[in-house]
């Protein structure tokens, strides 16, 4: 089974997600198991049968239309700007460091990562990649801005402290990641950085795939 970036994400916000996508791709073809004796869901393939249907109807609207992949109207207004990001942020890398430089807005010309690992090939796009005698480097473009990271402190001893700050090339960093050091007030706001769900653990979840 070939597994995305995207369709990693969401198996790893919810539980529910790979036997629901299982559904969504292979319609009335998918297997599910609806507990954990195989061999009770064998016997009772009618009725697990029933609840694909079940759940496959609640996948459409009252016009048999897909509510699932329904048009995104603001996405759609948005997608231009995303792009000319992606052509700045590439344009960029490529005006800051020589050798090789991929990006493209087509992902099919874009960078391909994969890893396989007990049956299931992972990949994932990239939307720049560099590479030169030293080092690989690989760029992602988030439609987001600095904000959310700049505003994250903690306290400790009375005194607030960002969690990330810029390095002397102007790159935004962890402090840690600075050469500075913290104690268990750093560490817990760490945790929470690393939380899938939080508006910043997205971003982490994203990157680190």
């Amino acid at each position: 089974m070939k597994i995305s970036k995207t369709r990693f994400i969401n198996y790893a916000r919810c539980k529910r997600f790979c036997a629901l996508d299982e559904i969504y791709m292979e319609k009335d073809k998918s297997i599910v198991a609806f507990s954990d004796d195989p061999e009770l869901d064998d016997l009772m393939s009618l009725e697990n049968k029933s609840k694909i249907i079940a759940i496959l109807e609640s996948m459409t609207d009252d016009d048999d239309e897909d509510i699932i992949e329904k048009e995104d109207p603001q996405m759609e207004i948005m997608l231009p700007y995303y792009n000319k990001i992606e052509i700045l942020a590439g344009d960029a890398i490529k005006n800051k460091y020589k050798g090789d430089v991929i990006y493209n807005l087509d992902t099919y010309k874009q960078k391909k990562f994969s890893f396989e690992k007990d049956g299931f090939q992972f990949y994932c796009f990239l939307d720049g990649y560099q590479e030169d005698k030293e080092r690989i480097r690989i760029f992602e473009v988030k439609a987001t801005t600095s904000k959310k990271f700049i505003e994250m402190k903690f306290t400790e001893d009375k005194v607030k402290t960002p969690v990330f700050d810029y390095s002397p090339d102007g790159i935004l960093m962890l402090q840690e990641d600075l050469g500075n050091h913290f104690g268990a007030k750093y560490q817990e706001k760490i945790q929470s950085i690393k939380t899938k769900l939080s508006d910043v653990g997205r971003y982490v979840y994203d990157i680190s795939y």
